[in-house]
């Protein structure tokens, strides 16, 4: 399905900092992989260092399901042990975006529009912040087009209140 939400007019301009940010957003948080996830990260195709960083990468959680499946396994220091000395991630150095689990390649953007028909970004993120505090005029919103898996339907009731609130 195709998609229209609305998103605050920064958001298809977010680019993450990468080895610049202060307090990455892989620090100290309990980040889950999928069953699917974590199996495919298990048998990619990569180089010998890389290897052995993703054999300790992820522990799978004594409550686990097949969406909540494993977790990344932080060094002692809170960090993702994917993480180079230079703050980029090595997984997606070497391999590609499109290898990394869901929530590497989609946070700080959230992934509830299917719900309410909107979209936005995760003020955690210390360049989702810099932007909000760059934006001179106000906040302002857009509507985009995206791809979805989720045909939504919105209520009319959460389209008054989004109006009203809006």
């Amino acid at each position: 399905y195709f998609m229209k939400i609305l998103v605050p007019d920064y958001y298809t301009d977010f680019k993450c900092k990468c080895g610049e940010c202060r307090h990455c957003c892989c620090y100290g948080w309990g980040i889950t992989l999928s069953y699917e996830e974590y199996m495919r990260l298990l048998g990619i195709e990569c180089s010998e260092k890389l290897r052995k960083k993703l054999d300790c990468a992820f522990f799978v959680l004594k409550d686990c399901d097949n969406e909540r499946y494993a977790e990344v396994n932080m060094n002692y220091l809170g960090n993702c042990p994917l993480q180079s000395e230079d703050g980029y991630c090595a997984l997606q150095c070497e391999c590609g975006e499109e290898v990394l689990p869901k929530i590497c390649r989609v946070y700080p953007r959230n992934t509830y529009y299917p719900v309410n028909g909107e979209g936005a970004c995760a003020n955690s993120c210390e360049k989702v912040v810099e932007m909000l505090f760059e934006e001179k005029n106000g906040l302002s919103f857009k509507e985009i087009e995206i791809k979805s898996k989720f045909n939504p339907e919105i209520s009319d009731e959460i389209l008054k209140i989004q109006k009203e609130a809006l």
